[in-house]
């Protein structure tokens, strides 16, 4: 059997030559590890910027502190000043003060230089209150010329990164068209330095080469090549989620948990709906990486610099990378741009470590839960052996049973984390309806004679609670979903519980208990398709073209409303 996919790559009209012009960011966090390494790198993080005779004269400058304003770089930091003259080898007259210094900086990018600098050009003494110090001309002289020397020392290399740049361009790009990209690497040559919100920006220029653009064309796909699309697919996921996992420990805020929840989620449910419809395209992977490293690069740059981890020029490679295949998007068809493993692995491994692979499991990861915001993972159990026997499995189904181990689970996700009484009944209201929907309160059935999980029409979500183990791999244990119905609530609770807050209340607020019909619905398509119905449900609700299955869960919310529970029976 085979299925429509847009796979066919067919040459067609030469793409013409013209500059490329590669922007890299250099966010503030990544910024200071480099002064770090290249002038705090004394005890406690000090920069001794000058001792002379014998600690008569000296200047230290701890704690730096970077951000940009306007088109510079403003650096803090804290400085111990001591001057003083020499005299018959004493110390005569000493000075000191301790205060903070700001000096405001512009980033340099010589022409065929690619060691980015930065020029002191003003600066500025403060007390600890951060109100201009009262100081002598004479001081002030002093500390600007020794401090300005020292900062404008500070260079970050950029050739170790273009190097790796070139490297993963042999890997990201096919076989035959790699005459294109030596042609493109041998461009790569510095451009400019500038100073956006976002950091310093540095600008890599290129000479786009003229060659074949491939166009897109469709062709029947087999189930081998299927399969080959999937197990792409699969190590894309797996190098995203070593890339989330990277930043486990890491000081995330509640903004950097959503954007890395709602990019993962987003870039799983998609990969669903094209296998659903049959019709993937040949540059998905590639599309879901651009758009991945577009959502989630800010809280990279933010955060991966934050502590320990790798080399500061090992995390500057992986955004350089990242940054450039974005860029070169306009160019891919004419380089056929393929995200292949050797590329992606490597990348992985300039973020997380040598130790990061691309072995696409199920296992269940902490590291990627406290990414996500999701808190410790759920308690793990052993198979009760009761749940094999026939007798117990109708035990197991029964409607009352699970609505108490439903409240169960409810209670315990409704504690950790929805705020407001209205909000955790509607919450305990609306789970017996989505497990009535998503299974007909079943997490088993009998196969053969022995006691088989249920799975969905399409083998991708599992028991009581419908949890899609491809959306939700890394965050729950599959075995314990598949054949652990107390467990199985528990996640189906957590995940609601999720959709309710991040997304369904987050628009609304409150207001939106007022309807609690209308609230039922968005949350179950939440659940059943992911963050893309926040938008898409309101609109079909709108225009009155509301799937099956949306009217199916409103039968299911209307009967658990009145106590119409005898209505299962048509699930047995």
């Amino acid at each position: 059997m085979t299925i429509t996919l847009a796979a066919l790559m067919l040459w067609a009209a030469p793409v013409r030559a013209g500059r490329a012009e590669i922007p890299v960011t250099i966010a503030p966090p990544l910024l200071r590890a480099f002064f770090m390494e290249e002038l705090f790198n004394g005890p406690g993080g000090a920069a001794e910027v000058v001792d002379e005779a014998d600690g008569c004269r000296r200047i230290t400058l701890t704690a730096p502190e970077l951000s940009t304003e306007g088109a510079r770089v403003a650096l803090w930091a804290r400085v111990t000043m001591r001057a003083g003259v020499t005299l018959f080898n004493q110390c005569v007259t000493p000075v000191t003060w301790e205060g903070l210094i700001q000096v405001m900086q512009r980033p340099s990018l010589q022409e065929g230089e690619w060691k980015l600098r930065f020029i002191s050009e003003e600066s500025r003494l403060y007390n600890e209150r951060r109100q201009p110090a009262m100081l002598s001309g004479l001081l002030y002289r002093f500390a600007r010329k020794h401090v300005h020397a020292a900062l404008d020392a500070v260079t970050v290399n950029l050739a170790p990164p273009v190097d790796d740049l070139k490297s993963l361009l042999d890997d990201f790009i096919p076989a035959e068209r790699r005459a294109l990209a030596a042609r493109l690497a041998e461009s790569l040559r510095p451009g400019a330095a500038s100073v956006s919100p976002d950091g310093v920006r540095v600008t890599i220029l290129a000479e786009v080469p003229e060659g074949a653009a491939p166009v897109s064309g469709e062709r029947p796909l087999s189930g081998e090549e299927l399969a080959r699309f999937e197990e792409g697919w699969e190590r894309f996921d797996a190098y995203l989620a070593n890339l989330v996992t990277a930043l486990a420990d890491r000081p995330l805020d509640g903004e950097d948990h959503a954007i890395l929840l709602d990019t993962l989620l987003t870039m799983r449910y998609r990969f669903m709906d094209e296998l659903a419809r049959g019709a993937a395209r040949d540059d998905f992977v590639r599309e879901q990486f651009m758009e991945s490293w577009q959502g989630m690069a800010p809280v990279f740059r933010k955060r991966l610099a934050d502590g320990e981890g790798r080399s500061t020029l090992a995390y500057l490679s992986f955004f350089t990378a990242g940054d450039a295949l974005v860029a070169l998007k306009r160019i891919g068809p004419a380089l056929g741009i393929d995200i292949s493993r050797d590329g992606l692995l490597r990348m992985a491994r300039l973020a997380a470590g040598e130790g990061a692979t691309l072995a696409y499991t199920g296992r269940a990861d902490g590291g990627l839960r406290r990414a996500l915001g999701l808190g410790p993972p759920l308690e793990e159990s052993e198979i009760p052996p009761e749940m094999q026997d026939e007798s117990a499995l109708r035990l197991a189904v029964h409607i009352m049973r699970v609505r108490e181990l439903l409240a169960a689970a409810g209670g315990r996700a409704a504690s950790n984390g929805i705020n407001g009484e209205r909000a955790r009944e509607f919450f305990l209201a609306v789970l017996a309806p989505l497990a009535w929907q998503e299974s007909c309160f079943k997490q088993f059935k009998m196969i053969k004679g022995k006691a088989g999980y249920i799975r969905s029409y399409n083998n991708t979500s599992v028991g009581l609670m419908q949890v899609n183990e491809r959306v939700w791999r890394g965050v729950y244990n599959p075995e314990n979903l598949r054949w652990n119905i107390q467990y199985n609530a528990r996640a189906g609770a957590e995940i609601a519980s999720l959709y309710l807050t991040r997304y369904a209340l987050s628009t609304a607020g409150e207001a939106a208990l007022d309807d609690p019909g209308a609230l039922a619905g968005l949350l179950y398509a939440l659940y059943n398709g992911g963050p893309g119905e926040r938008a898409k449900f309101p609109d079909r609700k709108t225009r009155g073209k509301l799937y099956l299955s949306d009217q199916l869960f409103a039968e299911k919310w209307r009967w658990a409303a009145g106590g119409e529970w005898g209505e299962a029976r048509q699930c047995f």
